[in-house]
């Protein structure tokens, strides 16, 4: 089953599905029935082993499914006035480590080996602050997994398609975003 036909499917039963949980875990079965499924965890920040490529990721408890982030990296984009294509960076997720805003992998300071959301400050006052005051909530990374779903030129799917089906079912199911999204 192609993946273009395997969404359909979702989409076509998205109002059937009884929770989160059961939508995605259909979609974890069918991304790893695929190979293009990485669970990811670590002690620390510094070792987290990110997939080379684009997609969405979801951070979340390492026990159970409370889903703190949703996000994506990669897009579709105008090559040419008659050319778009899918834009395939090989460190899409590696470069999500690099991050600090809206949240951070923190490397270093008092929250060391955390992911940091909630900014104090905004974009061009974040960096200028120290680490220990950039953001109000601090989970320790050992407490996470890091679920990324690959998406590459056969998927023929936009990450921000995805993450916006993922963060949709969310919502219809909890009647709110996890707790470092703000916008849908």
């Amino acid at each position: 089953m192609t993946e273009s036909f395997f969404i359909s499917k979702l989409l076509n039963q998205v109002g059937e599905f009884s929770s989160f949980e059961n939508f995605y875990s259909k979609l974890t079965d069918f991304y790893k029935s695929e190979n293009k499924f990485y669970e990811i965890s670590a002690a620390k920040c510094s070792e987290l082993d990110w997939p080379s490529g684009i997609g969405v990721y979801v951070v979340r408890a390492r026990e159970g499914m409370d889903v703190v982030y949703i996000g994506m990296t990669g897009k579709v984009q105008r090559m040419a006035p008659d050319s778009v294509k899918l834009e395939i960076k090989k460190n899409g997720f590696k470069n999500r480590s690099k991050r600090w805003h809206p949240y951070c992998f923190s490397e270093k300071g008092r929250y060391e080996n955390h992911f940091e959301f909630g900014p104090n400050f905004g974009v061009n006052e974040l960096k200028k602050q120290d680490e220990e005051v950039r953001y109000k909530y601090h989970l320790p990374i050992s407490g996470l997994v890091i679920d990324c779903f690959s998406l590459d030129e056969q998927s023929a799917m936009a990450p921000t398609f995805l993450e916006s089906l993922i963060l949709q079912v969310y919502f219809s199911s909890n009647g709110t975003l996890p707790v470092a999204n703000n916008v849908l």
